[in-house]
């Protein structure tokens, strides 16, 4: 299988090699998190925004900000307002995110689903009602290191099965 995902992820790249213009990612990411630290007002919330703003800043011709990979939920286990929270974060990125890096079109966003069954099925119920959500995979069926992280085997699948599905013109 993982001849499969090189392959997947080769090709990916090498169609982006083909395109004009340039890349740039952001990791504003944060470990360990609930939902509530990483919402608007948050200060993971606002490096994102301060990010997306800098790349911009740093952009010579065209910017934007097609897709944002999320991957968080296991310190939600439990919480019952978390597919609330998620839909209202999701909203409130897609607005900040288009503002600062001044385009029109709609952020997507790819989910990879935790462990966690409540908030894996919460993220699903998000999904089915927002669409610019898509799930791109499910970690529960990847390898971890100790029940909750992802071993490199695991990120890497992880990382192809989420490049595989924003190559697709119609991800869902």
């Amino acid at each position: 299988a993982s001849d499969v995902y090189k392959r997947q992820l080769y090709g990916a790249l090498l169609e982006l090699k083909g395109l004009p213009g340039s890349r740039i990612g952001s990791a504003a990411g944060r470990g360990s998190t609930a939902i509530a630290g990483l919402s608007k007002g948050s200060a993971p919330y606002a490096r994102l925004i301060s990010q997306v703003t800098a790349g911009r800043a740093l952009s010579t011709g065209h910017y934007s900000v097609p897709a944002i990979l999320w991957m968080q939920g296991e310190s939600d286990a439990g919480n019952p307002n978390y597919a609330a929270q998620l839909r209202q974060l999701f909203a409130d990125l897609d607005a900040d995110v288009r503002v600062a890096a001044g385009q029109a079109q709609t952020v997507q966003f790819y989910i990879c689903l935790p462990a966690t069954p409540d908030v894996a099925q919460a993220q699903r119920q998000v999904a089915a009602t927002m669409p610019n959500v898509h799930i791109g995979c499910d970690t529960a069926k990847l390898p971890k290191s100790d029940g909750t992280h992802l071993t490199a085997r695991g990120s890497f699948a992880a990382g192809c099965a989420l490049g595989a599905l924003i190559a697709k013109p119609d991800p869902d």
